[in-house]
Order: structure tokens, then sequence, then C-alpha cells
């Protein structure tokens, strides 16, 4: 009796396959929840949820889960929710506070809300921690331009131009922050340099064309305004810009048509 007993509470091979198959299922798709959590190509419901899965077992710690509250931030983000993102930052950081990437999604996050005084100091962080990084640079120094502290960002701008003298974006940055602090030739200098390296990079046509107007050329700072809403036409800076001297070529040169480029 007391064998027969043991025998019944001992799994047969049947039940221990199914057991195992049911871990191995459920192995397989928290794997996937993670996986798609981080998968950016995916609709963002589906990473939200596959985000809440993850997060919600239990079953990740440490520096994996720093990582899927990030990839739950980015979501969050995209959807403009950014109460939530930034909470999901939070925790990121308290869990990786020596983690720069979460402290640069935190600082554009900050940047996106207008809360530039926390983003500079988040990209003060990053800088501590990753100061090799010429992207890092530009980010504080597009805060700096935020603020009015243009030498800063020339500063900041020229630090990454060290780092990748070939960076469109650096150049350009550096010649809009020349610019609005009223050093014309410098700031056409690095807007050329910016579009020699990257010829499609809107907003340097649109500084380059203010660098023009200043100087008192308004022919190429409207051949410019064009080129650079052409580039990006969601540009409403470049559009008022374009159609305010538009408007004065029109004036100056009377009612006749005049050739667009």
């Amino acid at each position: 009796m007391r064998g027969r007993a043991r025998a019944a509470i001992v799994p047969t091979k049947s039940v221990l396959t199914a057991l195992l198959l049911a871990l191995a299922a459920g192995a397989n798709a928290f794997a996937d929840d993670r996986s798609a959590c981080a998968e950016l190509g995916r609709p963002v419901d589906e990473r939200l949820a596959a985000c809440d899965r993850a997060i919600g077992s239990g079953a990740v710690v440490g520096g994996p889960l720093a990582t899927l509250y990030s990839f739950r931030a980015l979501t969050h983000f995209s959807r403009q929710d950014y109460a939530r993102a930034l909470a999901d930052l939070d925790a990121a950081i308290t869990l990786e506070p020596a983690r720069a990437d979460s402290f640069t999604q935190r600082g554009i996050l900050y940047t996106r809300m207008g809360d530039l005084a926390a983003a500079r100091a988040d990209f003060d962080t990053v800088l501590r921690l990753d100061p090799r990084n010429p992207q890092h640079w530009t980010n504080r120094a597009f805060v700096h331009v935020r603020l009015g502290r243009y030498d800063e960002a020339v500063a900041d701008y020229g630090e990454a131009i060290q780092r990748s003298p070939a960076t469109a974006f650096a150049h350009a940055g550096r010649g809009a922050a020349y610019r609005l602090k009223g050093d014309l030739d410098p700031a056409l200098a690095d807007l050329d340099r910016a579009l020699s390296l990257d010829p499609r990079l809107a907003r340097a046509y649109f500084h380059r064309a203010l660098v023009f107007e200043a100087r008192g050329d308004p022919d190429r700072a409207l051949a410019d305004l064009r080129r650079s809403v052409e580039l990006d036409g969601r540009d409403t800076e470049a559009q008022e810009a374009l159609a305010r001297l538009d408007k004065g070529a029109t004036t100056s040169q009377g009612s006749e048509p005049r050739s667009e480029p």
C-alpha cells in the first residue's frame, strides 16, 4: 500500500514532458516580451504591452530591468506621455546611476518638456560619465543655445568638433551660436563647412540665410531660405523668414514676377 502511494506521487514521463514544455513556453513568452519591448520597429502599443509584462513579471532585476524601463520610456515619449516617460527614466537611473544613456534620454525629455535647467544638469552628468562621445557635447550645447548662453554653446560645439571634425550638425550648431552672438564671419565659415559635409542640412541653410541677410546680401539669403524650405517643409521659422524676405524683394522690384530658382 505504501509502495502504491509512493508510486502515485511520482510524475510520469509524459507529465514531466508536459511540465517542461509549459515552463519552456513561459520562458519563451517572457523572452519574447523582453525582445518585443526593445524592438523599435514594432507598433508602439505592442511594445508598451510587452514592456509592461516584462517589467511586471518580477523576473528582471538590476541593469536588465533598467534597460526595460528605458525602452518603455521611449514608448511613452513617442505617445507624448512625458510624465510616465520621466517616471520610467527616474526608475532606470535609480537602478543604474552611472549609466550615461539614461541621463541622456532624460535630458532630451526635459528639453522637450521645456525644463532646460534640469536638462542641463542631466547633460552635465552625462559629460562627467562619458566625455568622449561628441553627441553628448552637442546635446548640452543645444540647451545652452536655448538658454541664451551662446559662448558656452560655442565652446561645447567646439568640443564636439574636436572629437569628430566631420560632424555637420556640430558645425551647423556652432555656426548658429556664432550668428546669435553676432559673430558673422566665424558663423559663415562654420555653416559653409556644415553644408560641405551635408548639403541637405536644412537648418544650416536657414542660419546661413540669416547671416547673408545681416551682411546685406538678400539674394543669397533668399536662395538659402528657399533651399531650407525645400528640404524641410515643416520648418515654420524658415517659411516665415522666406515670406518676409520675399515680400521685401517684391516691394523693391515692383510688381514684376520674380523667377524661381
